[in-house]
């Protein structure tokens, strides 16, 4: 018993007596809640599968019998095809009965009623009406007559007016009115068949009565008249008469329009009694349903109220009883524990003259104070020692500030001069580059990096230590940013002569949030120091890295990055400290391989910002594995994937001599929707084609091509995956070659699209996000005006909706014809059109539109948007004279990013008729005039002499491929001036001598000479402002 009541003297035996009564309280409130529940959710239960169903299936059953009332009477009416659907309204009547009945809310005996009635309803309707009478002999008839009373009939009028001729000789007074009789005898008789199939009666009696007055009067004009001609006449009248004669009795005896004409007062009949008995039948089932669903619903609505009345007056004792406690535990309990708190944070702050209460109370308070007081008689022995170990404290944390802050300033000091040269070498990529500028920049940029890496580590280590690192959550473009991270590196993999291998596990979604930043400083130190020290081997190095998912929940995914390598590895004693700063495997690593030390203490750290963990598995001499584990939330769309290549009509077969491409290729094409074939090389010579096209993906291209059936060569496609790192991609006739080490998902879609003509190969001028950014297109403000022709009404308003959020207008044309007539009207800045359409279709469209942009001395561009997938279809398109192709289904991003290429700038300078782009005084000569004018003399001076060499080759004999070197070097010099237009008609010539399209190459040839005189003059003002 003592220890009971010791225990009740305590706090937590009161708060244990408080929480069993409350505890009490609510779960006898939870039983009686569930049995209230119960309640309603058995009469929920009993409504959802009792009365809904049976009353929606009454309404549907009056549906039914309606519609099939209608197909009686469509029938009827000509339309044989209603039996069919008669009958299968039927089986949806016994579907709807079947459901009335097993949600039994309806008695068997209404069942059965309503099942004898239906039978009444559709034997009247089969044996008397479907049975009885067919449609099919009316459409006949009606068929029958007209084609006789359009052949025969008319052949007989014709021959009764010959007879009326007859008048006019010898026995014109006799003859007179025996032909005009006979004639309207005719008439009569085509008039008879036509309203026989109308429905007339009696039709049959006077149409043989005209028959044989007809014989009569043949055989006497044949008795009056004894010329042979008139003989001959009346015969021919005679035979075509007979032939009206059978025609009309196989009429009267095949259909018979007294039929039509009964079973329309059958069905007047059944519409009367048997379908108004069901219908009456289904209407009070149906009424008697909604007032059994009426009445259960009040009950649950009752129910339902004296259930919320419950819960709110069991909630409202619970409060009231929480009320008391808490006011018995405030005063009891929290009142001299906020007391001894305060008398505490006296006692830390350095008052030891503080008076501690309650130390006489035998409960927990009680022992907290007199601790309390113990606390401060110790405290108040150590303040003098305390106050040293204070000043010691501040001076060592005083030291380590200073560093981190003059680390952090000089880093930013430093960083603030890179980011301005690396921003600049970015801006300077975004204009028209020759090759050798862009491998110069690369290196300046590649450069840079690699100082402000170094800078970087600094930076972000001093940020650690001071506790002022952050990451964020953003969208993380995951497949984009880990291709650019292995891009950047993939040269120097390659200069190291190191086999670098990627995998993304396509099943991971394109998009979640995450920090891209940090992301790829993680991955740029851990590769490159895989990189770094697989390097000087005496083997061949290698480094891989492979993304799949680890782990995935309904909001997040966790994501395992593997980088392996078979470098020098690490010792396990040395594992341990690898993350420490400025700490590397061994003493001699820095001299051997160079690096900071801090790498991979800033990649742990941020790691571990950002919720994740990294872990390192190493052999030496073998290589190292580090395993990093980050978990992303979903962005918007989680199920977001790449968009798959559809192929039609082509096979695809693999041949591949790596291990790496063997393994992980499959999975890709899977993802791009790309059924293939493992190609067998014993069975290649005589390769047997089912489709009319083939492609074949190799890393052996040679040995396959000194295979190939000759019988096949213009069939087959090749993808050649080549060993190098970020090659340019290299066009041949039949082959197209990307880069396969590493392989990249991007890359292999691209080059798929690429060889089955679904995009262009051509290398266009890469553009930054800002210059394609997308404008909504606000009033009175536009950036050109578009011709869009398309048959199709969906893919036009989509279009429209496109080039609209583009900041685009836009005329549309249903079909060519029409977009001739519109192109008239209007004076657009390019044309979008179908390849095939009605009418006119795109080709067709596109001669014409030159045709006439000859004769205006004006040209736009035109844009090939079809959805014909087949290898062929690109060079197809620019042989007719278009000049680029977008195929469907069509991306925003792509056809922003053709509309820039094509469509004339907004800040522009025009004289002449020609347009300037004044815009590369700032991004390409830094707002410096004095250099773009020096550049427009060396212009006119060096290269349009070439220019106007080049335009004058239509008129004689040329070679293909030098007219193609020519324009590739000349395109350039243009775009670096801003002459635009120039730069795409160069860029034509190029891309029609590459493929050997000869007429629409002399057209862009006639158009470059037409324009270089209107260049030649604005150029010349120009230098003549200066």
């Amino acid at each position: 018993m003592g220890y009971f009541i010791t225990k009740w003297q305590m706090i937590s035996g009161k708060i244990t007596i408080a929480m069993v009564a409350i505890a009490a309280i609510v779960v006898t409130k939870a039983i009686l809640s569930f049995q209230l529940y119960s309640q309603v959710q058995e009469n929920n239960a009993t409504i959802s599968r009792q009365n809904i169903p049976g009353e929606l299936a009454s309404i549907n059953l009056l549906d039914v019998i309606g519609d099939m009332n209608a197909d009686m009477l469509h029938y009827i009416l000509g339309d044989a095809a209603r039996s069919e659907s008669f009958d299968q309204n039927r089986e949806q009547f016994f579907h709807y009965l079947d459901v009335i009945e097993k949600s039994e809310s309806v008695d068997i005996n209404t069942v059965q009623e309503l099942s004898s009635l239906f039978f009444q309803f559709e034997n009247r309707v089969k044996l008397d009406i479907f049975s009885f009478y067919d449609p099919n002999d009316e459409i006949w008839a009606r068929a029958q007559v007209t084609s006789m009373v359009d052949s025969t009939g008319q052949s007989l009028l014709n021959l009764s007016e010959k007879v009326q001729v007859l008048e006019s000789n010898a026995h014109a007074s006799k003859l007179s009115l025996q032909s005009d009789e006979l004639f309207e005898l005719i008439n009569d008789l085509n008039m008879q068949m036509k309203v026989y199939v109308l429905g007339a009666q009696g039709v049959k009696e006077e149409f043989s009565s005209s028959i044989q007055r007809a014989e009569f009067l043949l055989t006497w004009l044949k008795y009056i008249l004894n010329e042979p001609s008139s003989h001959e006449l009346i015969e021919t009248l005679r035979a075509e008469l007979r032939v009206m004669r059978n025609g009309g009795f196989e009429v009267f005896e095949r259909y018979n329009n007294n039929d039509k004409q009964g079973v329309l007062k059958i069905a007047e009949e059944v519409t009367g009694q048997e379908y108004k008995q069901l219908s009456d039948t289904i209407g009070l089932l149906s009424a008697r349903l909604d007032s059994q669903m009426t009445e259960r619903l009040t009950v649950l609505d009752d129910l339902t109220n004296n259930y919320n009345y419950f819960l709110f007056g069991s909630i409202f004792a619970v409060l009231v009883f929480c009320a008391v406690v808490i006011i018995y535990i405030y005063r009891s309990i929290s009142a001299p524990l906020l007391t001894i708190n305060q008398q505490m944070k006296s006692l830390i702050k350095g008052d030891t003259s503080i008076k501690v209460p309650y130390r006489y109370r035998s409960d927990e308070v009680g022992e907290m104070a007199r601790m309390l007081e113990a606390f401060r008689q110790n405290q108040i022995e150590r303040n003098q020692y305390q106050q040293e170990v204070i000043i010691a404290r501040d001076n060592a944390e005083s030291a380590t500030k200073a560093k981190a802050n003059f680390l952090a300033t000089m880093s930013h000091e430093i960083r603030t001069p890179m980011n301005g040269i690396i921003g600049m070498i970015d801006l300077l990529n975004t204009t028209r580059v020759n090759r050798e500028q862009q491998r110069m920049l690369k290196t300046v940029r590649e450069s840079s990096f690699s100082l402000l890496n170094i800078i970087n580590d600094i930076l972000d280590f001093s940020k650690i230590e001071a506790g002022k690192l952050d990451v964020e959550q953003t969208t993380l473009p995951l497949r984009e940013t880990l291709e650019n991270v292995v891009s950047t590196l993939s040269p120097s993999a390659e200069n190291a002569g190191i086999i670098f291998q990627l995998y993304i596990d396509p099943e991971l979604p394109e998009e979640v949030l995450g920090d891209p930043v940090r992301l790829r400083q993680i991955l740029f130190n851990i590769i490159g120091n895989a990189i770094k020290f697989s390097s000087k081997l005496s083997r061949r190095g290698e480094v891989s890295l492979e993304v799949h998912a680890y782990f995935i929940d309904v909001n997040q995914i966790t994501i395992q990055f593997d980088i392996k390598d078979n470098g020098i590895g690490i010792h396990q004693d040395q594992i341990s400290t690898l993350f420490t700063p400025f700490t590397q495997a061994e003493s001699d690593t820095t001299r051997r391989f160079g690096g900071t030390g801090l790498g991979l203490s800033i990649s742990k750290h941020l790691t571990e910002l950002m919720g994740g963990e990294i872990s390192v598995n190493s052999t030496v001499g073998i290589g190292t594995t580090f395993s990093i584990h980050l978990t992303f939330p979903f962005s918007q769309d989680p199920s977001n994937r790449v968009n798959p290549v559809h192929i039609a009509e082509t096979q695809v077969y693999v041949d591949l001599s790596t291990d790496w491409l063997n393994s992980h290729l499959p999975s890709y094409l899977k993802t791009l929707c790309v059924p293939w074939k493992k190609l067998d090389r014993q069975l290649f010579p005589n390769l047997k084609l089912t489709d009319p096209h083939c492609i074949i993906i190799t890393d052996s291209l040679a040995d396959l091509v000194a295979m190939e059936p000759e019988a096949l060569h213009d069939s087959i496609k090749y993808l050649e995956l080549l060993p190098q790192a970020n090659i340019s991609s290299q066009i041949s006739e039949r082959t197209f070659s990307i880069s396969a080490q590493p392989l990249k998902l991007s890359n292999l879609r691209y080059g798929l699209r690429v060889v089955t003509g679904m995009e262009s190969p051509f290398d266009i001028a890469p553009h930054t996000e800002e210059q394609l950014e997308i404008k909504e297109l606000s009033s009175g403000e536009s950036k050109g005006l578009i011709l869009v022709a398309e048959d199709n009404p969906v893919n036009q308003e989509v279009i429209k909706k496109q080039l609209k959020a583009l900041g685009y207008e836009c005329k549309l044309a249903d079909e060519g014809l029409q977009a001739q007539a519109i192109y008239e009207q209007y004076d657009f800045d390019l044309v979008l059109t179908d390849c095939h359409m009605p009418e006119c279709d795109g080709y067709e469209l596109t001669s014409a539109i030159r045709q006439k942009q000859i004769e205006k001395g004006r040209r736009i561009p035109i844009i090939a948007v079809t959805a014909n997938a087949m290898i062929g279809e690109a060079k197809k398109c620019l042989t007719a004279g278009m000049d680029d192709y977008l195929p469907k289904p069509i991306e925003l991003e792509k056809l922003k990013r053709m509309l820039h290429d094509w469509m004339p700038s907004s800040d522009t300078a025009t004289r002449s008729g020609v347009a300037m782009n004044l815009e590369v005084v700032d991004t390409v000569f830094g707002g410096d005039m004095n250099a773009y004018k020096q550049s427009v003399n060396d212009f006119m001076q060096l290269s349009f002499p070439q220019y106007q060499a080049l335009a004058d080759v239509e008129s004689e004999e040329f070679e293909m491929s030098v007219v193609a070197n020519i324009a590739h070097k000349l395109k350039s010099s243009a775009s670096t001036i801003g002459l635009d237009e120039l730069y795409k008609l160069t860029q034509e010539i190029e891309n029609h001598s590459k493929l050997g399209a000869k007429p629409p190459l002399l057209n862009t040839l006639a158009q470059l000479k037409s324009l270089l005189p209107k260049i030649e003059s604005l150029l010349n003002s120009q230098n003549n402002e200066t």
